[in-house]
């Protein structure tokens, strides 16, 4: 009689998920309570205004991003960085309150699953701004907090979770940061191939190439004097059909002119002086930086005697020293590096 009724007690402690294996399934498959719910829904339908609040210094970072220097960049990334980190900490809090299982643990991985959809939407809610698409991305964010929530009963889909959403996040940046590299990889390249006429360079000992930059229509090519005497000159050559040709400055009375077997030294109403060298319909321009003051006369005509067209190989190292122009102009920090 005694064991009969002790095997009862046992059934119907199993029966109860008391204890047991099939006790232990059944307790971990137990509803998450409504609290955790909710605050997991509310921290995910914020999560793309944290990601906003964040990318609004990245997005001052890349406006005129040769205008930064290396630390103040360097500031800007560790802001930027710390927003949803401290975000992070404060769902992980929320959730623990509130009685979710790992509370922290399922804070990351839900910040890390919501992460890419958040990044994608709240750039193409900025591109031009769009309000769908913003809302859009809180209610899948506020989803995937949810998921996670309950993902967090056990241990092993919530590693699952983190692995995926961490490596789905690896592969949007590497995407981005390709795509970001390949239009600039390709402009250099559009730039050199795009040029009117041969692309003409500076061959002589007294001048070093120091670098080529896409600038509005032209592509430059800065060189920089080997010696004290003299300044640098830019070669500035027109980069597209009737780009950059515009008009004879001589014809149109906008300054004086004299022509040379090289050239035609130009002199602007400032003050100025260039040389023009016509080829391929368009003029190629030798003169000094705006930065600097006007170049010497002597120095132009000795540029304009040796200039030639690149050879094919010239042209790739063009193409390469304009790339790396575009990535000092366009990454932050890379300018005063």
């Amino acid at each position: 009689m005694q064991r009969g009724r002790a095997g009862r007690a046992v059934g119907a402690g199993i029966a109860d998920g008391a204890g047991g294996p099939a006790g232990r399934r059944r307790t971990a498959r137990a509803p998450v309570p409504r609290g955790p719910v909710a605050a997991a829904a509310a921290a995910g339908a914020a999560w793309p205004v944290v990601l906003a609040v964040s990318g609004i210094g990245v997005q001052h970072l890349f406006w005129r991003a040769y205008s930064h220097t290396l630390q103040e960049a360097a500031w800007v990334v560790l802001f930027s960085a710390a927003v949803p980190l401290g975000g992070a900490l404060a769902v992980g809090r929320l959730l623990s309150r509130r009685g979710a299982a790992h509370g922290g643990a399922a804070a990351a991985v839900a910040l890390l699953l919501a992460c890419p959809t958040a990044v994608w939407s709240v750039w193409r809610a900025w591109q031009p701004p769009d309000p769908a698409t913003f809302a859009l991305s809180a209610a899948l964010s506020a989803g995937a907090f949810v998921l996670v929530v309950h993902l967090a009963q056990r241990r092993a889909p919530l590693r699952w979770a983190a692995a995926g959403s961490a490596l789905a996040l690896l592969v949007l940046a590497a995407g981005c940061a390709a795509a970001f590299l390949g239009g600039m990889r390709g402009e250099a390249a559009a730039a050199v191939e795009s040029a009117d006429g041969a692309v003409p360079v500076l061959e002589h000992p007294r001048w070093e190439l120091r670098e080529v930059w896409v600038g509005g229509d032209s592509l430059v090519l800065t060189y920089r004097p080997d010696g004290p005497s003299g300044g640098e000159l830019e070669v500035r050559v027109p980069t597209g059909p009737g780009h950059g040709a515009g008009g004879d400055p001589c014809s149109e009375g906008g300054g004086a002119c004299e022509r040379h077997g090289v050239g035609v030294l130009h002199r602007d109403t400032t003050g100025r002086l260039e040389l023009l060298v016509r080829g391929g319909g368009a003029a190629t321009r030798v003169a000094a930086p705006f930065t600097e003051p006007s170049a010497r006369r002597a120095d132009l005509l000795e540029a304009g005697a040796h200039l030639r067209p690149a050879t094919p190989a010239e042209r790739g190292e063009l193409k390469r020293l304009a790339f790396r122009g575009l990535l000092r102009h366009n990454v932050p920090g890379l300018a005063h590096w």
